[in-house]
């Protein structure tokens, strides 16, 4: 298994997740969030690990987030209750 740590596109992950595919290794990809708990983009975080389970067949083991405090998130914690 590898894990891909500090992404800061949906592109880069994209691609580690499909050359993980290439070569059968399990993969987990760790995104880094700005204080709006986005991308430095703006994309979501949602809407990022959307697109590359959609483009991957949910080839990724599963999603994590590093280099963002906490409260960088809070937001769309709140957004999604319920």
């Amino acid at each position: 298994m590898i894990t891909v740590r500090t992404m800061n596109y949906m592109e880069e992950a994209l691609g580690v997740a499909k050359a993980a595919i290439k070569y059968n290794i399990p993969v987990v990809v760790s995104f880094t969030a700005e204080t709006d708990g986005n991308l430095p983009t703006g994309q979501s975080i949602k809407d990022a690990i959307e697109i590359i389970d959609k483009n991957t067949d949910y080839y990724v083991a599963y999603y994590m987030i590093n280099c963002a405090h906490p409260t960088h998130l809070m937001k769309i914690m709140e957004a999604n209750k319920g």
